[in-house]
């Protein structure tokens, strides 16, 4: 089942011709692939802490279906401590993104995503789910370098035994900041985020405003590709989601081809 889903999402990205909110962009008629590794100090997936506060490694390759706005990626995550064999996630999913109104004063970028759950360790049919991703961007709104943001997901459990309950939706609402800060001489961009989350009943949780996130990212740019360095702290208010606030830490470096 898990690899004819896997088979399914590829076929079809292809037959549309080219994956996050944050897409590769690829030349015209060139497929993008982007490699993305990143080290994490805990894993908040929208606001719950999946490893109980320990490390975790994230990997995914973006394909940019040769710049038509269609893509296919493949995501996992794997704790670095003994314990959370069965949280083992592989991810698949297709997205389409593309612009409405451009270089007017309310472009909108957005993306539609659907993604497939997949926890190997555990049967499918009691654990896997799905989502449906709708995100939205404004970058040309305010007449400053904030950039509102708006994300709408849509779970629901994947298999006929599913008892984790995974449906529900929930809303982020947000915006990035874009500065930058003299470093030697030189600008290094920085990215301020702001993201507050109303839960309405996935995995269960008592639907009300569930979390809020602060993060600063600093991309810095290599011979062969990028280095992310990322600081976030996440503000629980929601006990059925998250009792604690976490601060988290990551780098991630990132190449395309």
């Amino acid at each position: 089942m898990k690899k004819t889903l896997l088979l399914i999402a590829f076929v079809l990205a292809f037959m549309a011709g080219s994956v996050t909110a944050e897409p590769v962009i690829a030349e015209e008629n060139k497929l993008g692939i982007t490699f993305e590794v990143e080290y994490v100090s805990q894993y908040l997936f929208y606001g719950y802490d999946l490893y109980s506060d320990d490390p975790a490694v994230q990997a995914s390759f973006t394909f940019d279906l040769w710049g038509s706005g269609f893509g296919a990626q493949i995501w996992g995550s794997l704790a670095t401590e003994n314990g959370h064999e069965n949280g083992k996630e592989l991810d698949y999913s297709v997205f389409y993104s593309n612009t409405l109104m451009q270089d007017e004063k309310l472009q909108t970028n957005y993306t539609i995503n659907w993604t497939y759950f997949d926890l190997p360790n555990l049967s499918s049919k009691t654990f896997d789910s799905q989502a449906l991703i709708f995100a939205f961007s404004w970058p040309n709104l305010l007449d400053c370098p904030v950039v509102p943001r708006y994300a709408a997901v849509k779970f629901w459990d994947a298999g006929s035994k599913a008892t984790a309950n995974q449906n529900g939706w929930v809303h982020d609402f947000g915006f990035d900041y874009g500065f930058n800060v003299n470093v030697d001489n030189k600008d290094q961009p920085m990215n301020f985020s702001f993201d507050v989350v109303y839960n309405d009943g996935h995995l269960g949780s008592d639907p009300g405003w569930a979390h809020s996130i602060l993060g600063l990212k600093a991309p810095i740019a290599l011979a062969n590709g990028v280095l992310t360095p990322s600081i976030a702290y996440q503000i629980s208010m929601e006990d059925t989601v998250n009792r604690d606030d976490e601060f988290v830490f990551g780098v991630k470096y990132s190449f395309s081809f």
